[in-house]
């Protein structure tokens, strides 16, 4: 026991020597990790978490592992005021088919219904009464994560109608929604520039079928992403993959720190690319005269960006996986500027110690096509959603996902745009609307639509 105080003295006297504390620090010195409802101070006020973890895993032996983290600098976290301004939004969003689903993150909307990908690599149709199994594609008799896959995104092939799955452990797959049938069409062992990507997160469908990808780290895979954040290296990239060739590309090579969500300008003249290393969205340009040059799309977000999505409207709605302004506790603001600090702590906290040290508040923000933030959905409890990894808005109607929960939260906004098929889907997921009855229904929504539309003059000025 002698010998062991005596090891824990010297770990905190190198901490202290590396970076010294005040006295209000020093009694929060054995802490352990930040409080849901704790407040950053302005100097860095859970330093006492991460030293107590620290010291925690000091004596309970090592719980982490070893990282390449690099020194590098945020701008202060925003103040949540305006469009930010906290609210409960998400705290009373509507629970869709509540235990029925496994972490629903990713979704497609088209032709009145609605597709969720879900953690345990599964595809439903969530505008059923009962959600309706599509696919599985779990790995038969698979027992681990990285032989059972997790989808992180579904997108639309709009030059077949069939859906694309992302499973960031094992690769792309088709799937036919009329029949189920699916196929593997990219093998994540096959390398790219002479190395297989680590972390698929994110993808966009071209119009001509060219699927577009982020892979987040070349060390740490799904499922450890918070030791790509404490890393901070740019070690991430774009992948291009050509279904019809196979053919293979590298865009763009460690040209980001963490590459989340990825989603083409409504234009289809560039791409927009969270990355969530430096909390910003980076635009990369797809014309010729500017081909891959990046420039920044939206900067200081008030949480780390995670997937991308167009509306109907012309803007863009990006979930945050973890909150970052004047109200929240984040580590990789706090410890940016020191990697030796990021270090030890990722080599002897345990992920779960990590995760706690951020602040529960689920956030997710709508930007306008210059980047400005236009509105913002919040939980700040963190208890109907801590994270969001998507929001899909199809006529007025927000659908908004995460891994953390069982069940869809939804927000229904007519004024946002009204269309039929989201009115339609949203009623059949609540029992309310027979499939037998739903042309009808279709029908008599379209000719009322039609009736309170303003008529359009045919009179010349």
């Amino acid at each position: 026991m002698e010998i062991a105080w005596k090891r824990l003295v010297c770990l905190v006297m190198t901490l202290l020597v590396h970076a010294p504390v005040n006295v209000g620090q020093l009694l929060n010195l054995f802490g352990g990790g930040a409080s849901q409802q704790s407040q950053p101070t302005s100097g860095g006020g859970s330093l006492g978490g991460l030293v107590g973890g620290l010291l925690g895993g000091a004596i309970g032996g090592s719980q982490g592992r070893s990282i390449n983290a690099i020194s590098y600098s945020l701008p202060t976290p925003p103040v949540l005021y305006g469009a930010t301004a906290p609210n409960n939004d998400l705290i009373g969003a509507e629970k869709v088919h509540f235990g029925l689903v496994n972490g629903p993150g990713s979704f497609v909307n088209y032709k009145g219904e609605l597709y969720a990908g879900t953690r345990d690599n599964k595809i439903y149709n969530m505008a059923r009464c009962k959600p309706k199994l599509i696919a599985n594609l779990l790995t038969p008799g698979c027992e681990q994560a990285g032989t059972c896959g997790q989808l992180t995104s579904l997108r639309r092939d709009p030059t077949t109608g069939d859906l694309i799955a992302l499973d960031t452990y094992r690769g792309l797959f088709r799937v036919k929604v009329d029949t189920g049938a699916f196929e593997q069409i990219y093998d994540v062992n096959t390398p790219v520039n002479g190395r297989a990507p680590v972390h698929l997160n994110d993808m966009v469908v071209t119009n001509d079928g060219i699927i577009i990808m982020t892979d987040s780290s070349d060390a740490h895979e799904f499922g450890a992403d918070i030791y790509i954040g404490m890393e901070g290296r740019t070690a991430g990239r774009l992948i291009s993959f050509i279904p019809k060739t196979g053919a293979l590309q590298e865009l763009l090579p460690n040209a980001f720190a963490f590459p989340n969500g990825i989603e083409l300008t409504q234009d289809n003249t560039a791409l927009l690319v969270a990355e969530t290393g430096r909390v910003r969205i980076q635009r990369v340009s797809l014309q010729r005269p500017t081909w891959l040059q990046v420039t920044t799309f939206a900067y200081n977000l008030p949480g780390l960006p995670d997937n991308i999505r167009a509306t109907d409207r012309g803007t863009y709605w990006v979930g945050m996986s973890y909150p970052r302004h004047s109200r929240s506790q984040n580590p990789m603001d706090q410890y940016s500027t020191n990697s030796y600090y990021r270090s030890i702590g990722a080599s002897r906290m345990s992920y779960q110690q990590l995760n706690d040290m951020f602040t529960k508040w689920g956030i997710a923000v709508e930007v306008n096509s210059q980047g400005q933030i236009i509105k913002s959905i919040q939980d700040p409890t963190g208890r109907t959603m801590a994270m969001v990894s998507e929001v899909s808005e199809f006529g007025g109607v927000l659908n908004i996902g995460s891994p953390d929960i069982n069940y869809m939260a939804r927000l229904v906004i007519p004024q946002r745009g009204f269309k039929v098929d989201s009115f339609v889907a949203v009623a059949r997921s609540r029992c309310q609307l027979d499939d037998a009855k739903v042309q009808e229904a279709r029908k008599t929504l379209e000719a009322q639509l039609n009736k309170s539309a303003p008529a359009t003059s045919t009179k010349k000025p």
